[in-house]
């Protein structure tokens, strides 16, 4: 008998939702994107001075015109991040690959002349990496440059989308919005449901909000997050 595709639910913006379901199906999932909701790119008119700059997410590198970066220096979470920044005219010297908190330890360590740091971020950006770099004495200024605002027809697809294998949550924000979406349409998450995240503080957020294991992908980027869904699969139909 041919074992069913695992359906997977992508909880993400649309840009990273996109990118998780593509790599998804290449691990045989039948992945679908949830947006819960879209960005609104608010670029600033100039950047302020900086040592360095820091970005935890694509969204952030994507909002700024062509040519921003100027060739200032910049620390990145994940090689998608990366890539963008780079195509905005920054010079990336620093790649962290397992969230925030681990880039912002590397910058210490590794960038010690960089005494100010650029956080361009989301309105409601995660603070773990400018948090741990003030711990270690770094002077961090954060300027939003996009804002996710709730997508009105998210409650529709948890509605009506199949019953799932796995859950990919990009966020805090995505976790909540899932809780609060199946508690409006009456509906739960099977019991045997594997939840996949980055990060710790999704992590922290997606068990209070859904009381069962989840499961931490090692890497940021699309395909290393993909073979975590995957692993994590395999281990709970073992």
């Amino acid at each position: 008998m041919t074992a069913a595709v695992p359906v997977v639910w992508v909880v993400a913006g649309r840009e990273t939702a996109e990118s998780w379901v593509t790599a998804l199906r290449t691990q045989g999932c039948a992945a679908g994107a949830l947006v819960w909701a879209e960005a609104r790119m608010t670029p600033p008119t100039a950047l302020p001075e900086a040592d360095l700059v820091l970005f935890t997410s694509r969204r952030a590198a994507l909002a700024l015109p062509e040519g921003a970066g100027a060739d200032r220096p910049a620390a990145c979470v994940g090689a998608g991040t990366a890539s963008a920044a780079r195509a905005r005219g920054f010079d990336v010297v620093l790649v962290g690959e397992a969230g925030g908190s681990d880039l912002a330890a590397r910058i210490l360590a590794e960038r010690p002349e960089a005494r100010q740091v650029l956080f361009l971020c989301g309105q409601d950006a995660r603070r773990e990496a400018p948090d741990a770099l003030r711990a270690g004495g770094v002077a961090v200024e954060s300027l939003p440059v996009y804002a996710m605002e709730p997508a009105p027809d998210f409650g529709m697809h948890v509605a009506r989308s199949p019953e799932p294998a796995a859950v990919v949550l990009g966020s805090p924000r995505a976790a909540d919005a899932l809780a609060e979406a199946l508690q409006a349409v009456d509906r739960t998450l099977p019991e045997d449901a594997v939840v996949v995240v980055l990060g710790a503080v999704t992590a922290e957020r997606a068990t209070e909000r859904f009381g069962r294991y989840v499961a931490r992908a090692s890497s940021t980027d699309a395909d290393g997050l993909a073979g975590a869904v995957r692993a994590a699969l395999d281990r709970s139909q073992a």
